[in-house]
């Protein structure tokens, strides 16, 4: 019979503005595996997110707060808090988008997008993926990797750079995926979301679970990690250590 062709799957975790997304693409190039496809576990969070900006754009952020109650009855965990944070968000998003701050947006237009990296999306995200893993820890982590694997075995190599929870790691592990976890220091970290984002650090963005979860990793968990990479200097120094880590796993494509 023939052989199967080895399946390509990089997990790059890290915390916000740790350099993943970036240093994973540099990296994946050097290494010569350029048939690269991209698949968060966000992607549908994004997505949902979105529909409920067209939601607060055509009928108020009260009917948000309805849909998002709705949603909630799934779970017995208490999330009022969260609701009452995505509503606000979004109040904040659509309030820049009627002062123009997007106009000149070439990427997304006039519109708020749950792809802007903005403190108050952000914000969204995070409470809005923290009311669904309450309802069901493993429904985007399953998602993601049936995605993830039709296409490796279609020859695609695959990325997913938004890897927040331990028991996200033991899924993607066991799914065959390739895990690496980004170090950046907190000045780091309040520098590139100055230069990049033009955010001051929001500490209770900082300081969401989604953000902290992997912070103290316990020996089984850290199994799961073919290496912990500093990536507090530049980009090419953080996309060669990684590239030597992914040829080390896969060799060179």
């Amino acid at each position: 019979m023939p052989r199967t062709a080895p399946m390509h799957l990089l997990a790059v975790s890290g915390k916000m503005a740790s350099g993943k997304d970036s240093l994973a693409h540099a990296a994946l190039h050097q290494a010569g595996y350029t048939n690269l496809v991209q698949i968060n576990i966000a992607d549908q969070i994004r997505h949902e997110l979105d529909t409920l900006l067209v939601t607060a754009r055509t009928r108020g952020t009260d009917a948000v707060r309805a849909e998002l109650e709705q949603l909630a009855a799934q779970t017995s965990t208490p999330v009022d808090a969260e609701i009452e944070r995505i509503v606000e968000a979004i109040g904040c998003e659509l309030a820049a988008q009627a002062r123009g701050d997007y106009r000149d947006d070439a990427v997304y237009g006039q519109h708020a997008s749950a792809r802007r990296r903005t403190g108050s999306i952000r914000t969204a995200l995070q409470n809005l993926a923290w009311i669904w893993r309450t309802i069901d820890p493993d429904h985007w982590i399953n998602i993601t990797i049936t995605r993830a694997l039709a296409a490796a075995q279609a020859g695609s190599t695959v990325l997913t750079t938004d890897v927040r929870e331990p028991a996200e790691v033991h899924a993607l592990h066991k799914a065959g995926y390739l895990n690496v976890r980004i170090l950046v220091t907190a000045k780091t970290q309040a520098e590139r979301l100055s230069e990049r984002d033009d955010l001051a650090p929001d500490p209770d963005a900082l300081n969401h679970p989604n953000e902290t979860a992997l912070d103290h990793l316990t020996p089984e968990v850290r199994a799961k990690f073919a290496a912990l990479i500093p990536n507090n200097g530049t980009l090419a120094q953080g996309a060669q250590t990684l590239a030597h880590v992914i040829k080390e796993n896969w060799g060179r494509a």
